[in-house]
Order: C-alpha cells, then sequence, then structure tokens
C-alpha cells in the first residue's frame, strides 16, 4: 500500500493508465485485463483470508497454473466444506478482510443444473462506484481428489504500490483436470447423443502437453474414476475427433488461442495431442509402469 493515503479517484485513475498501458503493450482487450486484475485481487484476499479454505478449478486455475492458457472471464471455486456455510464465508471474508482499496460484494446464491453448487454475481467497486463484476461458481467437494493440489502464485498484471502483492493459491490437481477435459471431450448430451462441442477442451489439452510434466498414473486413475463418475461405457483408446462437426469448427476456437498455425487443423492438432493423450488413454483402466511425459522433449520417460 501507499506510505500515504490514496483517494479512490486517485487509485482509479492510476490502475487504470497502469492496465491499459499493458493491454497496449500486450495486445490484449482492456475489458479482460481489467476482469484479470480485478479477479486476482478478489482471489488474494479470499486466500489471504482463508488459505485452505478453497481450491481454485476452471479456466482461471488454468491461467495461475500456465499463462499461454486461454483467459477465463468468472472463478470457479470448490470448497472444502459445506457449501452453504463456504458461500456465507466467502461473503464475510472479502467483506470484512481488507488487503487494499477494492470493495467486494457478494450476491445472492443460485443453485447451479443438476444440484452441482451454486453461482454468485461479485461486483467490485472503488471508493462510491463500481468498477467491475463478474461470476463465481462455487461447488462442493463431493469425492477425494486423484491428483496432488499444488499451490503457485498468481502472476502479478501489474507493478503498483497501491496494491500488495498477489498470494500463491492451491490448484485443482492437474490429473484431475486432465481427465475432466479428456471425458468431456467424448461425453455426448440428450436424447439423441449429441457430440461434445468443447473445442477448448482440446486447446488447454494441448497447451497442458507443451508445458507441463504429467504423471501418468495418477492421470489414468484419474481418467478412469472421471469416466465412471459421468456414466461413460468407454473411451477411444487414442485420441480421435468427438463429431462431425469438429472438422469444420475446430479451426475457428484453434485461431482465436494461443495454439500455432500448424495446430489449427483439427488433424494436426489430434497428431500433436496424441503423442501425449494416447498412452492415457491406451493405459486404462491402470497403468501398468510409471512414466512421466516429458514436455520438452515430446515423449514419455521412465520417472527418475
Amino acid at each position: 500500500m501507499s506510505p500515504v493515503p490514496r483517494s479512490p479517484q486517485a487509485v482509479r485513475a492510476s490502475i487504470t493508465d497502469r492496465l491499459n498501458r499493458y493491454a497496449h503493450d500486450h495486445g490484449q482487450n482492456i475489458a479482460l485485463v481489467r476482469r484479470r486484475f480485478v479477479i486476482a485481487r478478489f482471489l488474494t484476499r479470499v486466500f489471504d483470508a482463508d488459505p485452505d479454505g478453497w481450491i481454485l478449478k476452471g479456466g482461471i486455475g488454468m491461467m495461475v497454473r500456465l499463462p499461454q492458457a486461454r483467459y477465463s472471464k468468472d472463478i470457479d471455486l470448490l470448497a472444502a466444506t459445506d457449501l452453504s456455510d463456504s458461500v456465507d464465508e466467502l461473503r464475510r471474508a472479502v467483506r470484512d478482510h481488507h488487503l487494499d482499496h477494492f470493495r467486494f460484494e457478494v450476491g445472492p446464491a443460485t443453485e447451479l443444473s443438476h444440484d452441482k453448487g451454486v453461482t454468485v454475481t461479485v461486483t467490485a467497486s472503488l471508493g462510491s462506484k463500481k468498477y467491475d463484476s463478474f461470476s463465481l461458481d462455487v461447488v462442493g467437494s463431493r469425492r477425494t481428489l486423484v491428483g496432488e493440489i499444488e499451490r503457485r502464485p498468481i502472476p502479478r498484471l501489474v507493478d503498483t504500490d497501491d496494491f500488495p502483492p498477489e498470494t500463491s493459491v492451491p490448484l485443482y490437481p492437474l490429473a484431475d483436470q486432465i481427465a475432466d477435459k479428456i471425458c468431456a471431450l467424448y461425453e455426448v448430451h440428450g436424447a439423441a447423443g449429441a457430440a461434445s462441442g468443447r473445442f477448448r477442451d482440446l486447446v488447454d489439452l494441448l497447451l497442458i502437453s507443451m508445458f507441463l510434466p504429467i504423471d501418468l498414473t495418477s492421470t489414468v486413475d484419474a481418467v478412469e474414476r472421471e469416466r465412471r463418475v459421468r456414466g461413460l461405457p468407454s473411451l477411444p483408446v487414442t485420441l480421435v475427433s468427438p463429431g462431425p462437426a469438429w472438422a469444420t469448427q475446430w479451426a475457428k476456437t484453434a485461431r482465436n488461442s494461443p495454439l500455432t498455425a500448424d495446430l489449427h487443423d483439427l488433424e494436426g492438432a489430434l497428431a500433436a495431442a496424441g503423442r501425449c493423450y494416447d498412452r492415457i488413454l491406451g493405459s486404462l483402466p491402470t497403468a501398468r509402469q510409471p512414466a512421466v511425459w516429458s514436455h520438452g522433449r515430446s515423449a514419455w520417460e521412465a520417472p527418475e
């Protein structure tokens, strides 16, 4: 914090200028840059107040683990305790735990479909004026996670004395996240069995394989459990197109992602991802030998 308190108007003008310059220098949309900053400040307050009460999921969790990943406009939190109590605790934490110039208000909870949790709207204000708002989904911990929970620092977007450094946050395990994405690709919907349209999950899977190590044993276990939870009769033994629409619709999503041009073609993307994930799919239901994915060499290797 600045040694001499500054007015909300001065803080707003200063951070707006810094975020505008960041957006210009990085060729990013200013609205998304503002949202990213506000969400980082919100999460810093939540996890500073209760470091172990939550686990960060979803696109924001991917962004913390992998800055190259797509940016999400909303937050997904996994509650470590009772869901109704967690939302009340969250509301109290962001209201009473003061770290910076923002004031956060958590709105009424609305149930998500299929009894998965609740969603709330979070409004951020500077002084008497609204700065931004975003959606927050809170889900309960219904089962034990397979992989290890990692704790990583939230990337600092801009340097400013008006806001203290961001904190570290516990992340949804990589093995479980990969399992969610693989199974989502092949889950069908409705009476007609409509194929998945989760194009961004393939983007994330590709980015994970490019930049992160993957443990085979825990990931195979996580995929098999997620398959059973979702009631999927089987998964393909290699990574294949989830449905006919992918041949024409994949390219648009790929072009609007960090993926290189050679991966804008579906066959090329599946082949590249398959070098990593075919081993996982082919090992179901249980990996016979341990292995670790080397993203630097694009190969599975025996653990050291």
